[in-house]
């Protein structure tokens, strides 16, 4: 008999078995929706189900896959992969030591013995309600209440207790009056591997020697970080760009050494990270950079070999992106800097192989993209910091050939550039990072050729820079990156040639720096 027909025929019985019996008492459902990460992803194999893999041996939107995924992201109890198909889950968690018996808890596995299993997510009496994938072979989300002797054990590999679970990370729903004016957009940092949470606790990440995204944190605002986790990724090169969505999860794009860009999540904040997907592009280059519309939207844009800028998105459907499209530029280096003004168009700014900065841009959100424009520069390195000030006017900062800050900027929003001003420096290295002030005064940030992070800050609007500032370090390399807390003090984070992560900082505004305190790494890569 197949599996399928034995399946029909379990169900078939079940029902059977429930029309007879006493009427199911209601009780309050405990239900979580689909937050399952693979429910808008394709299962790419033709006419075939399931052949695009979770990363953990299960395919996708199956029940196994969905139930091994509950039990990682609910239970904290990960499976070894492949353990086998549905019908095999009983016999495997005998052999290995756990209890499979006929008494559901919260947070137990509901198998069928014909092949089927779900997450049981509540418990009443003699009820079970559980989540599932797949079960009318539709490889859809699919959420019931049931007598427990529908199935035919559970299977106890973590569970959770008797009680329904509270869902981790969920706000009290308070109403509140509607906002007066739509979300404005905001101009994305060109790099972002940190990120602080409302309360001001921080979150680092970094590709390793090995390849994998590591990652340590603060578990509240000024405390000490945590050891480096390994997030996996296999394969991965340059900087990590951390885009926060919505709810405050975190996501992670990062190129990998085919110049295919790769993604992993968090469902919801602090829960553990989903499976790398690779969301193609052939031949990128270098570190991305993300951008999320009011909506939330995510876009991505990078640099590829040919020196062209590339962008995809995510479609409307989430879980699926936009094939990659080609913005041109011919001649493009390093990492592009991206700016949005308040109708939500984009530009785009890179710095070309001759040293000159070049820019695109959309006339309104949404549109198509101008051809590129030169706004000269000769002898830039690195990568650009293009911001967009309180005014609406771009204002561009870029490392030159001498090792020197240069900054151009228009004098009105949509006016030509001015020419560069040289801001001195004279042993910059890599790329700056620019850091606004709680008054939106500019302070750039870079490492120098000694391995010392170098400052420098427009004191008024308009005036003189001051000259640039040592801060120390001794052995740090790459590009730095800057954090503003709630006070607006600025910390400074950098790595060493070690590969750990430096960080230095401000105790209040305008005080004199920290020394410079190692948070552990080895072997991370250089910010880029």
């Amino acid at each position: 008999m197949s599996g399928q027909l034995r399946r029909h025929i379990s169900i078939a019985v079940a029902l059977a078995v429930l029309a007879l019996s006493a009427t199911i008492v209601a009780f309050p459902a405990y239900g979580w929706d689909d937050d399952y990460p693979f429910k808008g992803n394709p299962r790419i194999c033709g006419s075939s189900y399931g052949c695009t893999n979770d990363g953990y041996g299960y395919y996708i939107r199956e029940c196994t896959s969905f139930v091994a995924w509950r039990l990682r992201s609910r239970n904290g109890f990960t499976l070894p992969p492949k353990i086998g198909s549905a019908e095999e889950w009983g016999s495997w968690a005998r052999s290995h030591g756990y209890s499979v018996n006929a008494t559901p808890t919260v947070g137990s596995v509901a198998w069928l013995a014909s092949g089927h299993v779900a997450w049981v997510e509540a418990v009443s009496g003699s009820n079970v309600t559980v989540e599932e994938y797949n079960f009318n072979y539709n490889h859809n989300y699919n959420e019931r209440t049931v007598a427990a002797r529908s199935f035919t054990d559970y299977i106890h590999f973590k569970d959770l207790g008797v009680r329904a679970p509270q869902k981790p990370s969920v706000a009290v729903s308070v109403p509140v009056p509607a906002p007066s004016s739509p979300p404005q957009p905001v101009s994305p940092s060109p790099i972002n591997p940190l990120f602080a949470n409302p309360a001001g606790a921080l979150a680092a990440f970094a590709v390793g020697s090995s390849g994998d995204l590591e990652t340590a944190w603060q578990s509240a605002a000024g405390s000490s970080w945590t050891s480096w986790v390994d997030l996996g990724g296999n394969n991965l090169t340059g900087t990590p760009y951390i885009s926060p969505s919505a709810t405050g999860a975190l996501a992670a794009f990062v190129i990998d050494d085919e110049g295919d860009l790769k993604s992993s999540w968090e469902p919801e904040p602090g829960w553990n990270w989903v499976p790398w997907i690779n969301l193609g592009g052939g031949n990128l280059v270098g570190s991305p950079v993300v951008y999320r519309n009011p909506e939330g939207t995510p876009a991505v844009f990078a640099i590829d070999r040919d020196g062209d800028l590339k962008t995809s998105w995510e479609l409307p459907n989430a879980g699926t992106w936009a094939p990659w499209v080609n913005l041109g530029g011919g001649d493009l280096t390093g990492r592009p800097s991206l700016t949005v003004n308040g109708a939500g168009a984009l530009a785009a700014f890179a710095i070309n192989s001759e040293g000159d900065m070049e820019t695109s841009w959309q006339s309104s959100a949404g549109s198509s993209w101008s051809s590129w424009v030169n706004l000269g520069g000769g002898s830039l390195t690195g990568s650009p910091y293009v911001y967009v000030s309180a005014s609406g006017s771009g204002v561009a900062f870029a490392i030159n050939a001498d090792g020197d800050l240069e900054t151009s900027w228009e004098p009105e929003p949509g006016w030509n550039w001015v020419p560069w001003v040289d801001l001195g420096g004279g042993n910059l290295v890599g790329s700056p990072y620019i850091s606004l002030s709680s008054a939106g005064l500019p302070a750039a940030f870079a490492v120098g050729s000694n391995g010392d992070l170098e400052t420098t800050w427009e004191p008024s609007p308009g005036s003189n820079w001051v000259s640039w500032v040592d801060l120390g370090g001794g052995e740090l390399v790459g590009s730095p990156f800057l954090y503003r807390n709630r006070i607006g003090a600025a910390s400074a984070y950098v790595m060493d040639d070690n590969g750990n992560l430096e960080s230095s900082g401000e105790p209040e505004p305008g005080w004199s720096w920290t020394s410079w305190k190692s948070l552990g790494g080895n072997s991370l890569q250089p910010f880029q």
